[in-house]
């Protein structure tokens, strides 16, 4: 597949999916992705662990453009889901952590199709780490669709047109952990070459 990418199975969510379910008040506590007009994330409701600081006397909805993100209060409300987050970033080297939030897709509720905005798309790689999702749950990016299973990570790409779909019985909790890698430097000696080179005869 062009567009995803399944980065690790078997992963233990039932601790987060747990703490969640004992702490129902942290859902729209901060509806910065929901509530605009025209969002594509009208129907979802959204936990966000970390996004970026709100502007200082500006609308709720208004958010600094930078990269920078931070803890909010379900960062620390929530510590069950560090171990996904770290071991995620440590797993793939990431160098810096960017949004993270948890998202729910209720039954028969769609999320259209759209392209997330750069530049924070395209800085960041964004995975899915899904936590709970029934079986007739897609998601689509152009001409790929998968179906995402508990446990699993999927790297995703969000800076092309994508949509989900439930049209299953049951919610769709997904936990979205956005990864900045640095791209690895290259030596002069190295530059441009596809094998390692051979010493040269003394």
């Amino acid at each position: 597949m062009r567009h995803f990418l399944c980065v690790t199975t078997g992963l233990d969510v039932l601790p987060l999916v747990y703490a969640i379910s004992r702490q129902a008040w942290l859902w729209d506590m901060h509806p910065l992705r929901t509530q605009f007009p025209g969002s594509p994330h009208a129907e979802v409701s959204d936990i966000l662990c970390r996004f970026q600081q709100p502007q200082a006397g500006a609308d709720v909805t208004t958010t600094n453009a930078d990269h920078e993100c931070v803890p909010y209060p379900a960062w620390h409300a929530l510590p069950e889901l560090l171990p996904l987050v770290f071991g995620l970033a440590a797993r793939i080297q990431a160098t810096r952590i960017g949004r993270v939030l948890i998202t729910n897709l209720r039954p028969g509720c769609t999320i259209p199709s759209h392209i997330d905005s750069a530049p924070h798309s395209i800085y960041y790689l964004r995975h899915h780490i899904v936590l709970c999702s029934p079986q007739n749950c897609y998601f689509q990016i152009e001409d790929e669709m998968v179906q995402m299973r508990p446990g699993e990570c999927w790297k995703v790409r969000n800076d092309l047109e994508h949509s989900v779909v439930n049209d299953g019985p049951t919610e769709r909790w997904s936990l979205i952990v956005d990864l900045h890698c640095d791209a690895m430097p290259l030596t002069r000696e190295g530059a441009g070459q596809g094998k390692a080179r051979r010493p040269r005869a003394s």
